[in-house]
């Protein structure tokens, strides 16, 4: 009978495996079948060792389903293509929910054996521990397989994930440390009622602070979306003003080419040959510039040519080198941010120098090993630099410096990487990025 409830106060692991798995779908490093059936065969093992491990001791399951956790999590992270601290982020999240079954089925087994300890647990209880944490798959299913899961999807920051993680911990420890040694305690005044509307505005805190997060990252995600797009328009409207310019100019240029080469005509008959240089000198003054065609790839060429005209009418030399393939894996958006954030930060840098002359940016890109866009950006600046937890801040205004975090998360999304450093003037972004299959 004690084998029984121990193992069934493991089974609980099954519908956690479920929940933690459900938001992660599009992010599997292997396929479905492959990795349910090595989690099967995990916990298939697991699951009555730890039980006879319980059953054989006299200490509290906590001390077996612990370790237990670290083992599923390294497995749970290698099956994943997602940063540590978003894989970590939804894995706690599952066991801080997890976390409650345990204690409403001490509420149970307290009442049913007000004289045992937290060590001796019933094949009742134990069971009701099961039910609520099976409960808790359909319950969660639709949010963690549609929201969560596209969540997940969008917010690639490992930052943000990363800061989510105290808030689980918070609640495993609280869930740990609210149950009582001895069930007799339960039954002094009013502890019993306490405990049970302790659950109950946890969960509730729980389920409300997590609503928050969600809710907060979909606004921060649209506003995002939103930003980039309006400034992908604002750069694409730019070439689009220019090479209407171009053509209006073209077009009155044609118009009075034949009254030109009529004049041209009638100087080199009368040998006026001065006259002939100084009037075709004016011509190709006269002549507009084209939009420069720094790659085929249309929305980064608009983007080039809008940063090339700022930093001109900035004052900033510049030293491009560019070859990126009209069609990749990266999106023409993210690789717009990606590009403009570097460009962004270039600008904001040289403007810290007040003599334009020493005002210089440095641009490669190319592709290395066929299949990956090396970008290596260098800009002069004054040397002051803000760096918080090991990160680069904007030193404009309190700035937070998310544009480099922005490089940072795209880089790392499509498998590359961002390296900044800086020395007393000059200021150095290094990334490397997939681009093609």
């Amino acid at each position: 009978m004690k084998f029984a409830a121990q193992l069934m106060q493991f089974m609980v692991l099954i519908p956690a495996a479920t929940l933690c798995f459900l938001p992660m779908k599009n992010q599997l490093a292997a396929p479905p079948k492959k990795i349910i059936a090595c989690i099967g065969l995990v916990l298939a093992i697991m699951i009555p060792v730890s039980a006879l491990i319980l059953t054989a001791g006299t200490f509290p399951a906590n001390y077996v389903m612990l370790p237990d956790i670290a083992i599923l999590y390294l497995f749970y992270h290698r099956s994943l293509n997602t940063h540590w601290a978003t894989s970590a982020s939804v894995f706690l999240l599952v066991t801080a929910l997890m976390s409650f079954p345990p204690n409403i089925a001490l509420c149970v087994d307290c009442q049913i054996h007000p004289q045992e300890t937290l060590l001796s647990s019933c094949l009742v209880s134990t069971s009701v521990q099961f039910a609520v944490s099976v409960l808790f798959v359909p319950l969660y299913f639709l949010v963690f397989k549609n929201y969560f899961s596209e969540l997940i999807d969008s917010l690639n920051s490992a930052y943000v994930w990363g800061a989510t993680l105290p808030v689980p911990l918070i609640f495993i420890l609280l869930n740990i440390m609210m149950q009582p040694q001895k069930y007799e305690t339960m039954h002094v005044n009013r502890v019993y009622r306490m405990y049970v509307a302790y659950l109950l505005l946890a969960f509730f805190l729980f389920n409300v602070i997590y609503l928050i997060f969600y809710l907060v990252a979909v606004i921060l995600l649209r506003n995002a979306k939103t930003e980039e797009r309006v400034r992908l328009f604002e750069m694409q409207e730019s070439q689009y003003l220019a090479q209407q310019r171009y053509i209006t100019e073209s077009a009155k240029q044609r118009h009075d080419f034949r009254q030109q080469l009529h004049s041209l005509a009638q100087m080199a008959q009368n040998k006026e040959y001065d006259a002939l240089t100084s009037h075709l000198a004016n011509c190709v003054a006269a002549i507009p510039e084209s939009p420069t065609c720094y790659c085929r790839n249309i929305p980064v060429n608009a983007l080039l040519n809008y940063y090339d005209h700022l930093f001109a009418s900035q004052g900033i030399t510049k030293k491009w080198s560019i070859q990126i393939p009209a069609e990749c894996l990266v999106n023409d958006t993210e690789l717009c941010s990606l590009i403009g954030n570097i460009l962004e930060n270039v600008s904001a840098g040289c403007l810290t120098l007040p003599d334009a002359e020493n005002r210089l940016h440095t641009l490669n890109i190319c592709l290395k090993n066929g299949s990956f866009l090396a970008i290596r950006s260098e800009n002069r600046f004054d040397g002051k630099v803000d760096i918080k937890n090991g990160h680069y801040l904007s030193t404009r205004n309190g700035g937070s410096g998310i544009g480099l975090r922005s490089i940072q998360a795209i880089a790392e999304k499509h498998g590359g990487m961002a390296y900044f450093s800086h020395t007393t003037d000059t200021f150095t972004i290094k990334l490397i990025i997939k681009i093609l299959p």
